[in-house]
């Protein structure tokens, strides 16, 4: 056991277990077919951040999904990527129980 969290698609949750370390750029999920070496996969995605990163040094590119050559990407662990997910996935809960005794939130538009 090497005591990392199992890697899992930002995008499906699937398992990431196949995926070769360090996760090169031609990597993708096999069960979504995703990019797994983009921003929404890495450890500094946070999307409450302008740029939605946290290295500073990073020049996040316009398609967060999108496979990239960022020097600074660390695979994220799960679903929804980077230090954040937990904290969206709570947001994402809490947003669905309002809309449960609500309804949905009318357009911004």
């Amino acid at each position: 056991m090497s005591g990392q969290p199992a890697l899992a698609c930002w995008n499906c949750g699937a398992s990431l277990a196949d995926v070769a370390l360090p996760i090169s750029r031609h990597a993708f999920c096999a069960a979504c077919g995703e990019a797994v070496h983009c921003c929404r996969q890495c450890v500094n995605f946070d999307s409450r951040v302008s740029g939605q990163c946290t290295e500073g040094r990073a020049e996040p590119p316009n398609d967060r999904t999108a496979a990239n050559f960022c020097e600074w990407f660390g695979p994220a662990g799960g679903p929804s990527g980077g230090p954040a997910g937990d904290a969206r996935r709570a947001a994402d809960a809490a947003r669905a129980r309002l809309e449960a005794l609500f309804g949905p939130a009318p357009d911004e538009t």
